[in-house]
């Protein structure tokens, strides 16, 4: 009876030593996620924060060439339909079907 008992006492400890190891290695994982998420967030907030300003940056400088071709355009430069210059004379020509769209057309 006590070689029973003994053998069961055993396998006890050893099921406790195992759940014992499991425990330790969830806690271990959980702090090594926290701590990295403490160390990682501040850095991936500062990177976005940064590739947002200049994203902002990006568009606002869009904003304002388009606006700057715009108002080009109202004076007849640029892609406007007030007319072009010709490359051969300097002249100006008003834009026809036979000279195409604008500063980018190689149709000619």
């Amino acid at each position: 009876m006590r070689a029973l008992v003994d053998m069961i006492d055993s396998v006890t400890s050893t099921v406790r030593f195992v759940v014992g190891l499991l425990v330790l290695g969830v806690f271990a994982v959980i702090f090594v996620i926290i701590a990295g998420a403490s160390y990682m967030a501040p850095k991936v907030s500062e990177d976005a924060t940064e590739k947002a300003a200049a994203f902002g940056e990006k568009a606002i400088a869009e904003a304002r060439l388009e606006m700057r071709e715009a108002e080009l355009a109202q004076d007849g430069w640029g892609y406007g339909s007030a007319g072009s210059v010709d490359r051969e004379t300097g002249s100006r020509r008003q834009q026809s079907a036979d000279y195409g769209d604008g500063w980018g057309d190689t149709s000619r």
